[in-house]
């Protein structure tokens, strides 16, 4: 698929012999968007019937200031979404750390690759990530960053 192009046109799908198509569908940046759930829905019902994988990059899912954020791709199509997401927007953009939620059929490639092009991570960091995600204040602190970046959006 051409880039900027969400794939809601199965035509575009029977022309493309793309695999996987990148979607960045929660405050795009740089221009803000966000994808609807109608349009998710469309997204997620051709990567079923075309057989392509929708690689959802989501790492400002948690800072929905409006409402409750639309459906992920992967609520809507767990089978074929590789669902992306980090801790760069709600905690620190220096800390560098992120997750993949994935199909079963391609944990065990991930790990593979995983293992094979990760050198020397920052298992200092990793448990102070995750030691930030079990603390009780992370709930409220990512609403002061909603109510914040609702305010700056106001402007």
């Amino acid at each position: 698929m051409p880039a900027g192009r969400c794939p809601t046109s199965s035509n575009a799908w029977r022309k493309s012999a793309g695999r996987a198509s990148l979607c960045h569908p929660q405050l795009q940046n740089p221009t803000g968007r966000c994808t609807s759930p109608e349009r998710r829905r469309a997204v997620a019902e051709i990567a079923r019937r075309y057989g392509f994988f929708i690689v959802e990059d989501d790492p400002y899912r948690e800072l929905s200031f409006d409402a409750a954020p639309p459906p992920s791709y992967h609520s809507l199509a767990p089978d074929c979404t590789i669902s992306m997401g980090s801790l760069s927007k709600t905690i620190a953009p220096g800390m560098r750390i992120g997750w993949l939620v994935l199909p079963d059929e391609l944990v065990e490639r991930a790990v593979m690759t995983l293992k094979a092009t990760a050198l020397c991570y920052p298992a200092l960091l990793h448990r102070a990530a995750a030691r930030v995600l079990e603390h009780p204040q992370f709930d409220a602190h990512v609403a002061e960053l909603c109510r914040d970046l609702k305010r700056r959006y106001q402007l």
